[in-house]
């Protein structure tokens, strides 16, 4: 991925993002925060530690910056340390609470195969567990934003905006994919909004 398109892609965001922060009390924060950039170290120490490598992408991403808070809308994007990480990994250990109930077996164990069987498409929904998946964000309101190991193109994993309410709500090809999408839907909103 080309890190200046990347780079540019965020930069677009935030603007679009500040914006509507700055129009609308509602969402309680005044700005997008960008961590300044993890060291290589620090990006493959919490590679290591997801259950999935991070791809190349987000990689990338956090080489610009550490994790962001209040990403298009109110979503935290984990980092190596601080805040970021905290956020997403106090969600993940609450997402392994909740969900833990649902994806357990007859004898209350939460197992493989107890997961594949939670995870199967029923009734036209798709769950993920999450603490299965390597989590990308959150906006601390039961929406993750996950990486689909299970679905790639090359090093690169799909994007799953996943709900508790709903499961799998968006689909993404890649993180690049996702950050294209979040940019038109901002730039959508402040059109619509007339903020221009």
């Amino acid at each position: 991925m080309n890190t200046s398109h990347l780079e540019s892609l965020i930069l677009h965001i935030k603007k679009a993002a500040d914006l509507v922060y700055s129009r609308e009390s509602k969402w309680g924060v005044e700005q997008v925060v960008l961590k300044p950039p993890a060291t290589a170290e620090a990006i493959d120490t919490l590679s290591a530690k997801c259950p999935y490598p991070l791809p190349p992408s987000y990689r990338s991403f956090l080489g610009l910056h550490d994790g962001s808070l209040n990403f298009w809308f109110r979503f935290t994007l984990v980092g190596t340390s601080g805040e970021p990480h905290d956020i997403v990994t106090r969600e993940i250990e609450d997402a392994r609470e909740t969900q833990s109930e649902y994806a357990a077996n007859a004898a209350g164990k939460v197992t493989a195969e107890s997961i594949a069987a939670f995870e199967t498409p029923k009734d036209g929904s798709a769950e993920l567990f999450i603490p299965s998946h390597t989590v990308l964000g959150t906006n601390e309101g039961g929406e993750f934003l996950l990486f689909n190991e299970a679905v790639r193109k090359g090093d690169e994993y799909e994007v799953v905006h996943h709900t508790y309410s709903g499961g799998i709500h968006q689909r993404y090809d890649n993180f690049e994919a996702y950050l294209e999408a979040t940019l038109k839907k901002a730039e959508d909103y402040v059109k619509k909004k007339k903020y221009l």
